[in-house]
């Protein structure tokens, strides 16, 4: 476990060359400490021979750098430089080049200052972090949204104890300087949609006015963008990410609607504005509350030692987080004398060309309508394979050395000591370990184990994002070889798979996909079952241990789910009825992959589908395609000839950038060109819920409307049949009943000719 030597920081940058800021909260008072210090990055003993000395004297006389020494260590050679940011007249990129240029590579050149000193120091981030919840509302008359072109008319603020403030303005510069004062006070400011406006609106309104910004020191997190790059949400199905759709969905609750201009109420009714704003700041606080999300991203922090404003920048993942938390590590075992490790350089381009890495293997389907579906899970597959192999580039051989693992791909890691990427997640599970005992003692309706719940989640979340960082092409990890170590296990414990239940009656794998297999079972007992799969993971291991030396191989093979009727449609795409979670009976339908469950599809599809669902999991629903027949031509009519609802029938789709950016002909580009033209609110990343009026074979082109505004009858009727309804149907019932010829439950469908 990472030992920090200093006091715990909320954040930290650079000041100047030669100096750092450690910011600090005591009370509610902020305290800055500046410690000055000097950047620096490495070479090899051997890159650094392959510079010679004219190259070294010149670099030295213009200035590039201010010296060179060797590292207390002894195995690398610190380069020392006042050109510490690539902005800087491009000075520290000619550096960089000229050593590259020269067969040399230079490692963790990439580091800033102030991450150089925190590092080196075991700086602790501890996580105290004050939060604040806020939007704005701007001057919203003109056809488009244009960042920092209007005025900002007002902003809502929210405590995270329940303090609420409001502020409007006509002077705006007097708005600004305190709606910059008040947000700068705190640590981390959370909108909705923030990082694409609110922020960067605040942002250009003070440099139009050439103010001074202090908002660069504050964590400002896009709850909007968290929720549509987290698993977890994607999973829920959500169609639009909308604040009012989100709300409804997650809260239950209805967002204020306005169909005017923000700027009539500012001029007219400022007290409707001022509950309009406020309001929308209560359900971004509520949407927070309910998720854990600022939580889980100030416990992210306190993990791995990196401050919540570099986490608010990271675009996609926890890539930051992981990088951080596995370079305090390295420097832990180098002051503990146990590894002296450097890693390279990343660059915001990558300079080695693309490599493929083999993933997990997904094993063909056993397309169709099985009964008893046993599925068994690996669970935290590639942590457990990194920690029995002690997988890292510290202990990683190409040649085989006495004290090794062998690898499933032909090569070897050292036994001892233990790696820094093994080190790194055992800090993570340790962690883990200690937040689910504690619950033990907790019930689970308090604030108590909920705060410990998002905890140990976090935890299993950052181990699992280990092996992601590793595989990414331009880590600084990256390793074909080491990342096949990890990956072409799993294919090994799958082909076993396949090999030993091949011989075990009554069981049929009908797929595996990385980490898990389901099992068909046509036995008797389930107990049968059991006996096997206890077999099997015996198996393993003792394989593991004669193959690849492991002495403690780590291998939890869980029963995850079992359906009583389970439906394959093909790769990763099922559903079925579950009988038991885990150790638990359930009685519940899960889908997985197919369009009910994907944000894409029309609710009027998912209605009919999920009654689909229902008769197919009822008693005898398999054995007669008869119900299903008078169904499918039943919804059919009531389609073709019914009144219809605009809101079953919508599609959701951002708008990611303006309508002439497109090269294509987009039916959404095209009606946002129309928004613009007639004057309706529009900027990049809105979304918009349309409806297709025309479309194949009545019209080649498509074309659509915004759903406020469908005259309730327009509409293309067969192209939402045989598009967006037939479709998916047709995936499920040709599967159950593959001998009907559902073509023939089109509109416009063509008798094939024998």
């Amino acid at each position: 476990m990472v030992e920090f030597r200093e006091p715990g920081i909320l954040d930290t940058w650079t000041i100047d060359n030669e100096t750092i800021a450690l910011f600090r909260r005591e009370g509610d008072k902020r305290k800055v400490s500046q410690v000055p210090y000097s950047w620096y990055f490495l070479l090899s003993i051997d890159d650094y021979k392959k510079i010679n000395k004219d190259q070294w004297n010149t670099w030295r006389r213009t200035g590039l750098i201010s010296k060179a020494e060797l590292d207390p260590a002894g195995d690398y050679v610190r380069v020392y430089s006042d050109h510490h940011t690539y902005s800087e007249k491009g000075l520290k990129q000619e550096l960089l080049d000229e050593i590259i240029t020269c067969g040399a590579k230079p490692l963790e050149a990439d580091l800033t200052l102030a991450e150089r000193y925190c590092i080196d120091n075991l700086v602790q981030v501890n996580g105290d972090y004050k939060v604040i919840y806020y939007d704005i509302e701007t001057d919203d008359r003109e056809k488009t949204i244009e960042i920092g072109k209007h005025q900002i008319l007002c902003c809502g603020f929210i405590t995270r104890d329940g303090r609420e403030l409001w502020l409007a303005d006509e002077d705006e510069q007097d708005l600004l300087s305190k709606v910059s004062r008040i947000l700068s006070s705190f640590d981390v400011v959370v909108g909705w949609n923030s990082s694409r406006f609110d922020w960067p609106y605040l942002k250009a309104r003070l440099e139009k006015y050439d103010m001074r910004n202090p908002l660069w020191r504050v964590a400002n997190v896009d709850l909007l963008h968290r929720f549509v790059v987290s698993l977890y949400f994607s999973k829920l199905g959500i169609r639009s990410w909308s604040l009012k759709n989100v709300a409804e969905r997650m809260l239950g609750k209805i967002k204020e609607d306005f169909s005017g201009h923000m700027t009539e109420l500012f001029l007219k009714d400022r007290d409707r504005l001022r509950q309009y704003n406020l309001n929308d700041v209560r359900l971004v606080k509520e949407l927070d509350e309910k998720t854990g999300m600022i939580d889980s991203l100030i416990r992210q922090a306190v993990l791995s030692g990196c401050p919540m404003r570099a986490i608010s920048k990271e675009y996609r993942g926890t890539g930051k987080v992981i990088d951080t938390a596995i370079l305090m590590e390295t420097e832990r075992q180098r002051k503990e004398n146990h590894s002296n490790f450097r890693f390279p350089t990343v660059f915001w381009q990558s300079r080695e060309e693309y490599v493929s890495v083999t993933g997990g293997l997904v094993l063909e389907p056993k397309v169709g309508y099985h009964k008893m579906v046993y599925v068994y899970d690996f669970r935290s597959l590639y942590p457990n394979i990194i920690m029995s192999w002690n997988i890292s580039p510290e202990t990683f051989r190409a040649e085989k050395e006495d004290d090794c693992y062998s690898s499933v791909n032909g090569y070897f890691y050292k036994k001892n000591p233990i790696g820094i990427v093994p080190s790194v997640i055992q800090h993570f599970n340790e962690y883990r370990d200690e937040l689910r005992a504690a619950q033990e003692s907790m019930s689970p309706d308090t604030p108590e184990y909920q705060i410990h719940d998002v905890g140990q989640a976090v935890a299993k979340g950052m181990t699992n994002a280990v092996y992601g960082v590793m595989a990414q092409h331009g880590s600084r990890y990256f390793d074909k070889r080491i990342a096949e170590s990890i990956t072409l296990v799993g294919h090994y414990f799958l082909n076993q798979a396949i090999a030993f239940f091949a011989e075990v009656e009554g069981a049929e794998i009908i797929f595996g996909d990385t980490d898990s297999i389901a099992i068909s079972w046509k036995g008797e007992e389930q107990s049968s079952l059991d006996a096997a799969i206890d077999m099997y993971v015996k198996m393993i291991k003792a394989n593991l241990k004669a193959d690849f030396q492991l002495s403690n191989p780590l291998i939890e093979f869980n029963l995850e789910t079992v359906f009583d009727k389970f439906i394959l449609c093909g790769k990763k795409n099922y559903m079925g009825h579950v009988i038991q979670s885990g150790e638990q009976p359930a009685d519940f339908i899960l889908v997985k992959g197919l369009e009910s469950v994907k944000r894409n599809t029309i609710p009027y599809t998912v209605k009919i589908l999920e009654g689909i669902y229902q008769m197919l999991l009822a008693p005898g629903g398999d054995e007669d395609a008869q119900p299903f027949r008078f169904f499918l031509a039943g919804q059919r009519t009531d389609f073709m000839t019914g009144q219809l609802i605009g809101e079953d029938l919508a599609i959701s789709q951002m708008v990611s950038k303006y309508p002439s950016e497109y090269k294509s002909d987009l039916v959404y580009a095209r009606i946002a060109g129309r928004m613009i033209e007639d004057g309706k609110s529009f900027h990049p990343g809105i979304n918009i819920q349309y409806l297709i009026t025309q479309g194949p074979p009545t019209n080649k082109k498509l074309d659509g409307v915004l759903l406020e505004e469908w005259d309730g009858v327009t509409l293309a009727r067969d192209y939402y049949w045989d598009r967006k309804i037939w479709q998916p149907v047709n995936r499920i019932l040709k599967v159950v009943f593959p001998d009907i010829n559902w073509e023939q439950y089109k509109v416009h469908y063509k008798e094939k000719r024998k």
